[in-house]
């Protein structure tokens, strides 16, 4: 048997002419393998793949049971209920909102003017040839007869401003730059009111410069947004041309559309709610669309109805404001003879932006109530 050092020895000799065992290894032919035999797949296998597309959704039923009760098909348990945080009634809320932002009310003014002027450079205000339009109209309704007098005239200005009459003619570019206007609006509202939240100083440069991050995720959430809205165009397009064609003539007929369509607006109401409360999550740095569209359904959930009611209330309140500030702006400018230059497009304008900077902050303020307030016990 060698000894150690006869073993070290053969070591060197090897080293130092380039053999060792792992090169003779390696110079060795090499012997061909066994080829592995085909074997069908088990029972088992093919039995977990022939199951899969039912044994998935049992299992995710069976997850958001545990996770979220009211999500699945059982009846949710009283120990389950979902806890509804504390809100003010719908006036000391909206009051609320007008007092945020009253606080800093000289940053917000100068939001308005800063968007009013991008858009009129982006978008133009509204055409006075509309106006001239409408005046026209009305004085042909009201010849040689007083059927509306001046506030009746200002009234029905206001009321086209609003439903869209004096701004019909744009062309699909100007469409594009309104709702990047509008996201644009919306990133910067919801980043001047968290940093107002959080006691910092508000700038609203700085809200311009920092606050267009998530435009990407906003877009996504728009688009789906647009999708939602899809099914309940496609039922109002139907019924209406039902209606029109006389195909509507009996009373089951019209009763059976109209419940249709009543569920499908009910439905995409159901859908809208979680979207727009995602595209206020989504404004968090870092924070993907879908992914706060899932945040949003968890926030919603159980209390859609109640937050599509402070909404409503919102819109309601929004354009009651804007008909008594706006009709004896008309008015004046009637009776002093400018009703078909620029000063009602630009008043109309003004209020305009005013009014999306009050529903953002409303709705932003709304989120917040759900997520950061304490719950109600009863």
């Amino acid at each position: 048997m060698a000894s150690p050092t006869q073993k070290k020895a053969t070591a060197k000799k090897r080293q130092k002419t380039g053999h060792s065992k792992s090169s003779l290894r390696k110079a060795a032919p090499s012997e061909p393998r066994a080829t592995k035999k085909f074997t069908l797949p088990s029972w088992r296998s093919v039995g977990k793949v022939l199951a899969w597309p039912f044994v998935t959704p049992y299992k995710k039923l069976r997850r958001n049971r545990d996770q979220a009760p009211h999500k699945s098909f059982i009846r949710t348990r009283h120990r389950d209920k979902i806890k509804k945080p504390k809100i003010e009634n719908y006036v000391a809320f909206s009051w609320y909102t007008a007092r945020i932002l009253w606080n800093r009310k000289w940053v917000y003014v100068r939001f308005v003017l800063v968007f009013f002027f991008l858009a009129a450079l982006f978008i133009g205000a509204l055409q006075a040839d509309n106006i001239t339009s409408v005046n026209e109209v009305l004085d042909s309704a009201t010849s040689g007869e007083t059927i509306l007098g001046p506030v009746g005239r200002a009234a029905v200005t206001v009321g086209s401003s609003i439903a869209g009459a004096l701004n019909s003619n744009l062309s699909d570019v100007q469409y594009i730059y309104i709702s990047a206007l509008f996201i644009l609006a919306l990133l910067t509202i919801v980043w001047l009111l968290r940093h107002q939240l959080a006691g910092n100083k508000l700038k609203l440069r700085d809200g311009l410069y920092n606050a267009a991050a998530p435009i990407a995720a906003e877009y996504v959430l728009l688009v789906v947004g647009i999708a939602q809205l899809i099914p309940a165009a496609l039922v109002t397009l139907v019924y209406i041309s039902a209606t029109t064609s006389g195909l509507l003539d009996g009373g089951i007929e019209t009763a059976m559309f109209s419940i249709a369509l009543f569920l499908v607006i009910v439905l995409t109401l159901y859908f809208m709610t979680t979207t727009l409360f995602a595209m206020f999550i989504a404004t968090i740095p870092g924070t993907y669309p879908m992914k706060a569209y899932r945040a949003a359904r968890h926030i919603v959930a159980g209390q859609r109805l109640r937050l599509l009611l402070r909404l409503l209330w919102m819109v309601v309140t929004v354009l009651a404001v804007n008909f008594v500030i706006l009709v004896p702006i008309v008015i004046v400018i009637n009776s002093v003879g400018g009703g078909n230059g620029w000063a009602i497009p630009i008043a109309y304008q003004l209020a305009v932006i005013s009014s999306i900077m009050y529903g953002v902050a409303y709705g932003y303020l709304l989120y917040r109530r759900m997520i950061d307030d304490p719950v109600d016990e009863k």
